[in-house]
């Protein structure tokens, strides 16, 4: 893509004819009406659409279809939230909204430290409305002070919709301890 850079553009813009002031209008050449076509047909056949001479719609149409697809990489960091879901049962990360082929991946980072804990804390990935974890994906003894590193790699089941809400949460078995803190943070990635 460039600017328009015929010789009666004005600084790469576009200007209009005003005979009183002796201005020429800028004349388009085909270089630059190429590029812009170009740009926009390679925005719609990179989504997978064949262009088609009777629609108008085939841009924003490619745009979605792009944006859903690299909706990847969102950072999930857990210290900020923590709403309690019921006795020793927390969600611990913001909801955050995977669609088909998505996959929980890169590294992530689960640290718990207890000095008074005599249970588990089981860290389990949900999705709102069901009472069943989708995955548990590490559990940490509290007998003792304790750092755990891990990757966890899942494809998410098939989904019809991008509007199922996920959420990290930590549940304290046995007992929760008195002294603790955690954190988690990892990233949402797409396959």
């Amino acid at each position: 893509m460039h600017r328009i850079d015929t010789s009666t553009a004005v600084d790469g813009n576009f200007v209009d004819k005003n005979p009183t002031l002796g201005v020429e209008g800028t004349v388009v050449d085909a270089d630059w009406l190429n590029a812009v076509q170009d740009e926009i047909c390679n925005v719609i056949t990179s989504s997978g659409a064949s262009l088609n001479k009777n629609s108008f719609v085939q841009l924003v149409t490619a745009i979605d279809a792009i944006s859903k697809n690299a909706i990847a990489k969102q950072l999930v960091e857990s210290q900020a939230v923590k709403a309690t879901v019921s006795t020793g049962f927390y969600r611990i990360s913001d909801f955050f909204t995977l669609g088909p082929g998505f996959f929980i991946d890169e590294s992530f980072y689960l640290r718990i430290t207890s000095t008074d804990g005599t249970g588990n804390a089981v860290f389990t990935l949900r999705k709102t409305g069901e009472a069943n974890a989708i995955a548990t994906i590490n559990t940490v003894s509290l007998s003792y002070s304790s750092i755990n590193e891990l990757r966890y790699m899942n494809k998410m089941q098939s989904s019809t919709t991008f509007a199922d809400d996920y959420y990290f949460a930590i549940e304290f078995t046995g007992g929760e301890p008195s002294i603790y803190s955690f954190d988690i943070e990892g990233i949402i990635s797409k396959n």
